[in-house]
């Protein structure tokens, strides 16, 4: 079975602190749900001789010792059914090399991952256990001499001991006949030596002093033990003794040390977070701020701050009264502990000492001590940052959203063929308000006749097609009978964890207007041209030639005009960039804006030059780089485009918009991975041309290509002195050579 005991996977930001302390603790602790362990600290690892990962893979019956499985096991069982008994325990663990470990526990119930779990602290009692056996051996050998005892017992006269128990051998390592007529001072520690022997010369003179009282011995090995020492006066054998009885205060002072430097370990701790960490008394009144918080109210260190609600804005206090009450409110008691709940979260906005304002969010809870509340402490974070992020992410949104609305072209979503997004340029194109689509089906804008091809192009896009998804299609306008001519670019994401279909509309009612205004004027130059055949074959042989060269560029013009203008209007590079530019929005806002900037010096560029005959390589350089940013965005790594043109080179001039139309084809023609890059370099040869040269990497062609953009290169040439570029192909590299013009 699959387990998670990831250090700190589960536990709520808040609880960082806590759960340094519990991984830290010297005692075992786990929590275990259906028989396996979901969490376990170094403490509990280090006792058994397992690794946190080998704990996990265990089943937690499978530690237990075979003399107490069955019991341990339907307890567990009984406390899982809501019947059985919670609290202190005992039981003996196998340790991964096979030996006993006897241990004390407690088992708390609690909901983890919304199923009930045991919470259990383990302690490891193994030599405790031992001792308490050894002791049970010395009490039965000596009960008729003192019964039931537990401390250390001597007896010591002129100086040196008479009698010892077997305890008080044990604490300090010594057998008994290694004590026996030894001087007391034997045991005890040289800076209490003098002491000690000053009491034992007032208590056989018979004068008063001290007769309950500290003090720090040395056993054998050479430990030190602190011990509570009672006197008293006796007869023995006939001579004055004094009889005493030593409790071992060691642990008990071990603990104190350990609690003094822990409180001092976790109050550094405190000091070194950078949220403010306090605490109050129950009157409200601060007891306690970190560093961090004095720097972040602008308090001095040692100034007095009378009422912890000074430090919030007025219009606040009130909340923050009503937080305190409810912390204390949240105080539970299970099995004679009382404990507190930390409360929800809650934003304030706090107020430093030179008036200025901020945001924080506090996490507070109650201070119980004897099942009493006696303050309240807690985290105060600045959220200053996080506030200016949200605001600076709002307006992102706000300004992409405006980017997406000033599209002159349609562009919608579509989630189970509703739709779920459209900008104003879509209802515009088709007579709606923005609410009037929000939600309705997609099938409410296809005419009838274009119903079924619809309905497979939707199936063809569930199916992954891999068809082109941009095409000419007729969308129904709101009357209900106007026919709108548009160019779909469609394409599938995913939006909140379900398929969704991004997509935009181009109304081309007047680029068919256009065409068709093209087409009539191109039947009439065909008649002109057959009235002019006619005219140039009755003029000289020279001037028909000459003439009949006119007409073809002539016409050639004309059709490269046709073809940049198919190509000015073809939405593929805008619908690819759009969807870059939708997931950068959600991911990166910061390149999202970086690449809008450079789509709109794309077009830009392409508004300004497109009725340019020729521009200086240094111009078209320029605009080349922002068309490789978009690029190398939308690919990621697969496309390397190396432009190598000195600058004297530069001021050469090229017609505009050539050295894109060719990266673009090579985009068309070739497959491209991160692995095997499509590598595109451009330089200028010894000849004078400028060279495009790419790899071949041939994609299984999905249509036949058709060369507008490499026929338009070559006219547009033509046209302008009669030399054209060179087009070549290997089995390696596909090579264009275009004609420079001087200045």
């Amino acid at each position: 079975m699959e387990q998670d005991c990831s250090e700190n996977k589960h536990l709520p930001a808040n609880l960082e602190l806590f759960f340094e302390m519990v991984e830290n603790a010297r005692d075992g602790i786990n929590i275990t749900q259906n028989d396996y362990f979901k969490y376990v600290n170094k403490a509990f690892c280090d006792m058994l001789g397992y690794t946190r990962e080998e704990l996990c893979c265990t089943p937690a019956s499978d530690l237990l010792a075979e003399s107490d499985k069955d019991r341990m096991v339907k307890q567990h069982f009984d406390r899982m059914q809501g019947i059985g008994k919670y609290g202190l325990d005992h039981t003996t663990l196998i340790h991964k090399n096979g030996t006993e470990v006897a241990i004390e526990f407690n088992v708390t119930p609690i909901t983890y991952q919304g199923e009930n779990a045991s919470f259990i602290s383990i302690r490891d009692i193994t030599e405790r256990k031992r001792m308490q056996e050894k002791l049970e051996q010395s009490e039965h050998k000596y009960r008729n001499l003192i019964e039931n005892a537990h401390d250390g017992i001597i007896i010591t006269q002129f100086g040196k001991f008479k009698f010892v128990n077997r305890a008080f051998c044990n604490m300090l390592e010594y057998a008994e006949e290694e004590l026996i007529e030894c001087s007391f001072l034997k045991i005890v520690a040289n800076e209490e030596k003098e002491r000690l022997a000053e009491f034992h010369r007032l208590r056989m003179s018979g004068e008063k002093h001290q007769m309950i009282y500290e003090s720090k011995g040395i056993t054998k090995s050479g430990k030190v033990k602190y011990f509570e020492i009672n006197t008293s006066y006796i007869d023995y054998n006939g001579h004055p003794a004094t009889f005493i009885i030593l409790r071992d205060h060691t642990d008990h002072r071990m603990m104190e040390e350990s609690l003094r430097h822990s409180e001092k370990k976790y109050r550094e701790l405190a000091e070194m977070l950078p949220q403010a960490v306090y605490e109050l008394d129950a009157k409200g009144n601060p007891t306690y701020m970190n560093k961090a918080g004095l720097k972040i109210f602008g308090i001095d260190k040692g100034q007095k701050i009378d009422k912890a609600f000074d430090l919030f804005v007025p219009e606040d206090r009130p909340r923050m009264n009503k937080a305190l009450e409810e912390e204390s409110s949240r105080i539970f008691t299970d099995k004679n502990y009382t404990y507190s709940e930390p409360s929800e979260p809650t934003e304030f906005t706090a107020q430093r000492l030179d008036g200025s304002t901020f945001p924080v969010i506090i996490y507070g809870t109650a201070i119980v001590e004897n099942g009493v509340v006696v303050g309240s402490r807690g985290l105060i974070i600045d959220i200053s940052e996080r506030k200016a992020m949200e605001e600076a992410l709002r307006k992102s949104e706000e300004h992409y959203r405006q980017v997406i609305q000033s599209l002159q072209e349609g562009l919608f979503v579509l989630q189970d063929e509703k739709f779920l997004f459209v900008n104003d340029a879509i209802v515009d194109i088709l007579g709606y308000t923005v609410e009037e689509m929000t939600g309705q089906h997609f099938s409410k804008v296809i005419p009838p006749e274009c119903s079924e091809m619809a309905q497979q192009k939707n199936l063809g896009r569930k199916e992954g097609n891999s068809n082109s998804w941009s095409y000419e299609f007729t969308l129904l306008h709101k009357d209900g009978q106007t026919r709108i001519p548009v160019i779909l670019s469609t394409n599938l994401t995913e939006l909140d964890g379900k398929v969704a279909v991004v997509g935009t509309a181009k109304d081309i009612t007047d680029r068919i207007k256009a065409e068709e205004e093209i087409k009539v004027a191109h039947k009439r130059l065909e008649e002109i041209n057959r009235d002019l055949e006619q005219t140039i074959r009755e003029r000289t042989k020279e001037l028909t030639k000459a003439n009949t060269q006119l007409l073809k560029l002539q016409k050639e013009n004309l059709q490269s005009q046709f073809d940049v203008l198919k190509q000015q209007v073809n939405p593929h590079f805008l619908f690819n960039s759009l969807n870059v530019l939708t997931s950068l929005i959600r991911l990166e806002p910061e390149l999202a804006e970086k690449f809008t900037e450079h789509l709109a010096k794309v077009y830009r560029y392409v508004l300004e030059n497109k009725d340019n005959e020729l521009v200086s390589l240094s111009t078209e350089i320029n605009f080349l780089e922002a068309y490789i940013f978009l690029i190398n965005i939308r690919f990621m790594d697969k496309i390397v485009v190396n432009i190598r043109i000195p600058e004297e080179k530069k001021n050469y001039q090229i017609i505009p918009l050539a050295m894109q139309l060719l990266i673009e084809n090579a985009i068309k023609h070739n497959a491209m991975s991160k692995k095997s890059p499509l590598v595109i370099d451009i330089f200028i040869d010894e000849t004078g041309n400028l060279n495009v040269v790419n790899n071949l990497q041939e994609r299984e062609a999905h249509m036949t290509s058709t060369g507008v953009g490499l026929k338009n290169i070559q006219n547009r040439y033509r046209l302008l002195n009669n030399t054209v570029p060179v087009f070549e192909k290997s089995e390696t590299h596909f090579t264009a050579r275009i004609p420079l013009v001087a200045e």
